[in-house]
């Protein structure tokens, strides 16, 4: 009988929008479209259009277990020249949106414009770049003025610790985000990356089910709203149980105990 490990690692598989797929094919049109688009309507305006986030670091789930799933864009504008508040290229972006999709659900959702499409949605997030010495990249505050930030840092650390830890990093991050999906989203996707990264041992012997455990046990049940309390009151239950089939040697019941985590 399959293992637990090897029945999780197919899992993550299945989480993963593979090259090739249709799903993907169809997101990469799309990118490739609004980019152009970008280019043509803002012209000398922006700089560059720039993808980056989950999509880049290959954690992006699927429609099919996450209805919510998006690719992040920075559209870097030429702020030198145009000197425009953060909500102003906010506003010309939902203008753009509103031309080029009118067929989508359009929606500023700080500090974004958000496009819904059937397939995927699109965060647009109006950017400013300095290039003094080194480079830096500023989005918008809640008070609409500039905040730095670092679009590629948390990605390349994703990327060297999965590449330093037998690849098992990506899957337990799309584990933990089905988990999450699958639960109403009790926690913000990006900052549960971030939290896993920061606060898992990486050194499980290229294990992914010792590593997913490990990343689920790591969230606390208290200090949260009573809403992810409760939810990680129920993993970490639901986790306890599992383990205990294993112990049993019942790998048929820690399986069915599994998908009460996630789902198939």
């Amino acid at each position: 009988m399959v293992s637990l490990n090897t029945y999780m690692n197919s899992l993550a598989s299945s989480y993963y929008i593979s090259h090739g797929s249709y799903e993907r094919t169809a997101i990469n049109g799309s990118v490739i479209t609004i980019q152009k688009w970008l280019n043509e309507y803002f012209g000398k305006d922006i700089l560059e259009v720039e993808v980056f986030g989950s999509w880049n670091r290959d954690t992006t789930l699927p429609r099919k277990y996450n209805s919510n799933s998006d690719v992040d864009i920075m559209i870097i504008f030429d702020h030198e020249r145009l000197q425009n508040t953060p909500e102003t290229y906010r506003t010309w972006l939902k203008g753009f949106a509103e031309k080029k999709y009118s067929r989508s659900q359009i929606q500023k959702d700080f500090p974004t414009v958000r496009v819904d499409m059937k397939h995927i949605t699109f965060d647009l997030i109006p950017t400013k770049k300095t290039s003094f010495l080194i480079t830096s990249y500023y989005i918008p505050d809640i008070n609409n003025n500039w905040m730095s930030t670092e679009p590629h840092s948390f990605t390349n650390t994703v990327v060297s610790k999965n590449t330093t830890h037998g690849s098992i990093v990506k899957p337990v991050l799309r584990l933990i985000k089905c988990w999450n999906a699958n639960n109403g989203q009790p926690f913000d996707s990006y900052l549960l990356e971030k939290h896993v990264i920061e606060n898992v041992w990486w050194f499980f012997n290229n294990s992914i089910e010792d590593a997913f455990f490990a990343a689920c046990k790591s969230l606390s049940s208290w200090g949260g709203t009573t809403f992810q309390n409760s939810k990680v009151q129920t993993l970490h239950n639901n986790v306890d149980w599992v383990r205990e089939y294993q112990r049993r040697n019942d790998l048929s019941k820690a399986k069915q105990r599994l998908h009460k985590i996630l789902p198939i």
